[in-house]
């Protein structure tokens, strides 16, 4: 079992509370790599990707997944939301065809003011356009409809993070037939808006931002379930979002929600911030399992 499948198991079933142990850079580079068919509830359509057949690599064909950027008004505040889900194409499509980008600014004024109360000048900031990690991510068609009926995964990024931080278990999900929405916070290194600007005088928070998406995206869809994913500071997002059904996923922060055993703790062994041992203390009231990172790559 790939620790990709441990994400999509979880949040498919929700079946018991475990948590993992994983050496960082292993982590990573697993964590991209493709779950296969273990999903319970995938709504995978068949449309794949592939090229011609000249190469081996031009040759292997792939479960499409759409990036489809969307924005939400939360109290007069427009927040960006990265966005993918399965493709409704049947057949097949080009791999050679120029993948969407994901498209975002760093703030180094925001940065530095944030971290050691540094003035600086905003013209230092930068932009910056990334493809997607997973192969066979095509961009949205214009006004395309978001697939309804399906299970909804919100992805939650840490402090001076983004909205493509977790781009990579976004575009995964969505290849198991998950809806991924994965906003702005006001904590991102990106300063896509003020979140003081709001109507009501009120500052947006991360509660305000995931309760507008829920109720202006989600709730036309009819989702089958909810899950989420935090990473960092974004697993305090996971803690306060949803309710006892909802399954939860903490990479390296905080501790998995008390309110329902639906929980998955992913711990590096050499966090120093947040220890695993600390991080699943909560879990000890529930039935749980921990995993090792040989346990996990050996199944």
């Amino acid at each position: 079992m790939r620790i990709t499948s441990a994400f999509a198991l979880c949040l498919a079933v929700g079946g018991g509370a475990f948590s993992l142990s994983v050496d960082r850079q292993g982590f990573v580079s697993s964590l991209v790599s493709s779950s296969g068919s273990l999903l319970l509830s995938s709504h995978r359509k068949d449309a794949v990707v592939s090229g011609s057949a000249s190469t081996n690599e031009d040759a292997v064909a792939t479960t499409a997944v759409v990036y489809q950027p969307l924005s939400i008004s939360v109290d007069g505040v427009t927040v960006q939301v990265a966005c993918w889900h399965p493709s409704d194409k049947v057949g097949q499509v080009s791999s050679r065809a120029a993948p969407p980008l994901y498209e975002y600014n760093i703030a180094l004024s925001k940065i530095g003011k944030s971290l050691a109360n540094w003035s600086l000048p905003t013209f230092i900031d930068r932009s910056f356009a990334l493809e997607p990690t997973r192969r066979g991510v095509i961009p949205s068609q214009d006004q395309q409809q978001l697939p309804s009926h399906c299970p909804v995964v919100l992805l939650a990024h840490g402090f001076l993070g983004s909205r493509f931080d977790l781009s990579h278990i976004g575009e995964e999900l969505a290849a198991e037939g998950f809806l991924v929405l994965s906003p702005e916070f006001p904590e991102s290194l990106s300063a896509s808006y003020d979140p003081n600007a709001s109507k009501s005088g009120v500052p947006i928070d991360r509660s305000s931002i995931n309760d507008q998406l829920l109720e202006s995206v989600c709730g036309p869809l009819s989702p089958t379930s909810y899950g989420i994913v935090g990473h960092s500071l974004g697993c305090g997002t996971v803690d306060r979002t949803g309710d006892e059904k909802w399954t939860r996923v903490s990479i390296a922060g905080g501790s998995p929600s008390v309110r329902g055993p639906r929980s998955c703790f992913i711990g590096s062994v050499n966090d120093g911030a947040v220890s695993v041992a600390r991080a699943i203390e909560p879990l000890n009231q529930y039935n749980f399992a921990q995993l090792d990172e040989t346990t996990v790559r050996s199944r």
